[in-house]
Formats: C-alpha cells, sequence, structure tokens
C-alpha cells in the first residue's frame, strides 16, 4: 500500500477498481491503526475522507462490501505513528446476482402495480418538501433540516425495488439480504446502478399510504428516505394472496435509493 504524510502522523491507501457488491480485506501486523475508511477515489482526490471506522488495539483484519462502483479508495491512519508497520489490502471479486428474468407484481395486474407504485413516488417527495417532517433522525446523524429536493424516479432502481418484492414474496424471507447473499448496493449494480444505493423494505400494507407512513414512523428509515444525499428513487410492491408461507405478509414492499456520482 502507498505511505503519505496525514496531519502529524502517517497513512496508507490503495485503489481498486470494483462493482458494488464486492469486497475488501484489509490486514495488517506490527502497530495498530487509528481508523480505516473505503470511498470514491474522486472524494479521496479532493480530500473528502468522510465515514471513519475506528479501529480497536487489538483487531488486525478488517472486511468491507463496496457500496458504489468504479475506483474505490482503501485509506487507513497509523495510530500512534509506526513506519514498521505492514499493511495489506486485496480486492474479493463477488459476482452480481441474477435478477429474475420476468418481473411482475404478483397477483396485482400490472395497472394495479403501477398504479400503487406512482403512489408510493409522490408520498416521500411529498414528506421532503416539508422542514416539519424532518425533525428526527438517528442518534449520531448529521443534522439536515428543511426542505430538500424531490427525488428522481429511475427505472433501473425499480427493477431492483421490483425483484426484492417479488424474492422475498416467493422465496418466503423478509430482509434486506437477499437469498443469495446480495445486498442493496449489488442489487442495484445487477439492475445497472452502479453509484450509491440504500433501501428501506415493508411488509403487510395494502396500501402506499400504510406502506411509506411505516417507514415514517421508524427513525432510520425516515431519515434514510428523507436524506439530501440521496437523489434518485425505484419501488416496487408485490402481492401475494395466498402466502402460506413462515412470512405471510402478502404485500411485499422495497424503495431503493440512490446517489449518483460522478
Amino acid at each position: 500500500m502507498e505511505r503519505m504524510n496525514w496531519g502529524s502522523t502517517f497513512a496508507v491507501h490503495q485503489t481498486f477498481e470494483s462493482q458494488a457488491g464486492d469486497k475488501i480485506r484489509l490486514e495488517w501486523s506490527g502497530g495498530t491503526l487509528g481508523f480505516i475508511t473505503i470511498m470514491a477515489k474522486a472524494d479521496f482526490d479532493a480530500g473528502r475522507y468522510g465515514g471513519p471506522y475506528p479501529v480497536a488495539s487489538d483487531v488486525s483484519w478488517a472486511v468491507w462490501q463496496v457500496l458504489r462502483s468504479g475506483a474505490t479508495v482503501v485509506f487507513a491512519v497509523v495510530e500512534p505513528p509506526n513506519e514498521n508497520i505492514q499493511v495489506a489490502a486485496a480486492l474479493e471479486k463477488v459476482p452480481l446476482p441474477k435478477l429474475p428474468g420476468t418481473l411482475s407484481h404478483g397477483d396485482l395486474d400490472e395497472s394495479q402495480g403501477k398504479a400503487l407504485v406512482s403512489q408510493a413516488f409522490d408520498l416521500p417527495n411529498e414528506r421532503r418538501g416539508s422542514a416539519s417532517s424532518r425533525e428526527l433522525k438517528p442518534e449520531g446523524a448529521l443534522d439536515d433540516t428543511g426542505p430538500v429536493p424531490a427525488l428522481i424516479l429511475d427505472d433501473r432502481l425499480c427493477v431492483a425495488a421490483q425483484a426484492h418484492s417479488m424474492n422475498m414474496a416467493e422465496l418466503d424471507f423478509f430482509d434486506h439480504r437477499g437469498k443469495d447473499g446480495s445486498s442493496p448496493s449489488s442489487r442495484a449494480a445487477a439492475a445497472g446502478w452502479h453509484w450509491g444505493a440504500g433501501e428501506n423494505i415493508s411488509a403487510g400494507h395494502a396500501t402506499a399510504e400504510g406502506a411509506v407512513r411505516s417507514w415514517m414512523q421508524s427513525t432510520g428509515h425516515r431519515w434514510n428516505m428523507l436524506l439530501a444525499e440521496y437523489t434518485h428513487i425505484g419501488l416496487g410492491v408485490y402481492f401475494k394472496k395466498d402466502d402460506p408461507g413462515t412470512h405471510r405478509y402478502c404485500y411485499y414492499w422495497t424503495m431503493v435509493l440512490g446517489t449518483q456520482g460522478d
């Protein structure tokens, strides 16, 4: 890894060409690291070292999943300074998940499904335009109050969202991680979206109002939906009238939120 002076100490970094869903493993010996972060190369070049992860003194390795495709930098600060420390990073290429070849809304016909998606698209933008809707935030989140720009509906994110709703219903699970191990970012990448992506899921709601209300009543989901950094959105809903599995929610909702980079 390349070394560089960073303030009163020094740091190490390495750049990888990766895609969303890949994993980067960092190992070190002979010393300790103060914090580690991974970021897009454009942010690294601009000196925007956001999202650091503090490192415990008894830890000697860490693994991250890449959230956006493109040039990714692993950056670690050596604290206390120790020129004898040995640091190595390796990229594990993870195949993108295979999305269903044919998507549907289940027991909803096409027009019903599209109507629900349209309603679910309008509601978050109404919330984003209201300063009063942005009062709650997760512990530790930066202040980000006031109206924010409306989200743009994106076909690729809609494909990722619909595929996940369909898979949750038909494969009988309710989780952000797919049965194939996929993540929101890797599913978005498989649909053609190669930037950052986040996700909200909900179940059991027959209306868009019910699904969006459930997200608004959860601080983390609410903040996700109203965060200014998210610029694009995709939505999916799947209805399984006879739902005999462990999770008998019948209605499965997915919202995928995207931050488009350079």
